[in-house]
């Protein structure tokens, strides 16, 4: 019983060593890797390079050209904005004065009406 606790002891110290040997050397290689791709990467892009140099110019212009078109873009909004309130307003002040013709032509109709009523029942004058 003792020898299978030894040798599971020894076969999880041996394994334990394994990994932490196997970590730490991919560890060192990877980062020593990235750095040194991070450095060439940066010393690669430096403002002193034409064609870099070239590249932030033209994105430079281009946000600066998206940028105008969004504020126009923007302008153009607020103004349709304010002649839709205008037109708005203008189609609900003209269906007012419809309402106020048509209470006008009702009560024109309604005295129309008495009138004709009244006709009726007058007697017509001989002249």
């Amino acid at each position: 019983m003792l020898g299978k606790i030894m040798l599971a002891v020894v076969v999880a110290c041996a394994i334990s060593i394994g990994i932490y040997t196997f970590t730490q050397k991919d560890e060192v290689v990877s980062t020593g890797s990235h750095n040194n791709a991070f450095m060439q990467i940066e010393q690669g892009k430096r403002g002193d390079d034409p064609l870099y140099a070239e590249e932030i110019k033209k994105n430079t212009a281009l946000t600066l050209q998206a940028r105008d078109k969004a504020e126009h873009l923007a302008q153009q909004l607020e103004q349709m904005k304010k002649d839709k309130a205008q037109s708005e307003k203008r189609t609900e002040q003209a269906l007012t004065k419809i309402d106020e013709l048509m209470t006008q032509l009702q009560t024109m109709r309604s005295a129309n009406a008495h009138t004709d009523d009244l006709m009726k029942v007058m007697p017509k004058s001989k002249h």
